[in-house]
């Protein structure tokens, strides 16, 4: 899978996996599988129940903002994640992918996100986030 390989997702990561519909879900047993720590961040109860049953470490409902990065910090010690991939494919959900990272962390982006309308990206980029 395209995504999962760009993410360079390796053993002893914490990963942020930011929705977890199908391609969320896929994505979080590929990480655990990888020997990846996975940060579940999802709206629905049900989509977090499964991304617990493909193997993530963590779940984090997807409601305040502010409180997810919290929440993804106090789960980290602090240090955020070394690597984010936002599978929702609106702004909020890739703002708070943005942020998720620490400084030296890869954001992928699912297809969805970049998806363009007339040649213009429909979504941006929150400043000092690296994204693959």
């Amino acid at each position: 899978m395209n995504i999962f390989r760009r993410s360079e997702i390796k053993a002893g990561q914490t990963v942020a996996i930011v929705g977890i519909g199908f391609l969320g879900a896929i994505l979080t047993r590929l990480a655990t599988d990888a020997g990846a720590r996975v940060i579940a961040i999802s709206r629905r109860p049900f989509s977090l129940d499964l991304a617990r049953q493909m193997g993530a470490a963590e779940t984090i409902p997807m409601d305040d903002h502010h409180a997810i990065i919290g929440q993804v910090k106090a789960l980290t010690g602090g240090s955020l994640c070394d690597r984010v991939i936002e599978a929702v494919g609106k702004q909020w959900p890739l703002d708070l992918a943005a942020r998720a990272g620490h400084g030296n962390a890869a954001v992928s982006l699912s297809p969805a996100t970049t998806r363009t309308d007339r040649g213009r990206s429909t979504c941006g980029f929150g400043i000092g986030a690296a994204w693959t």
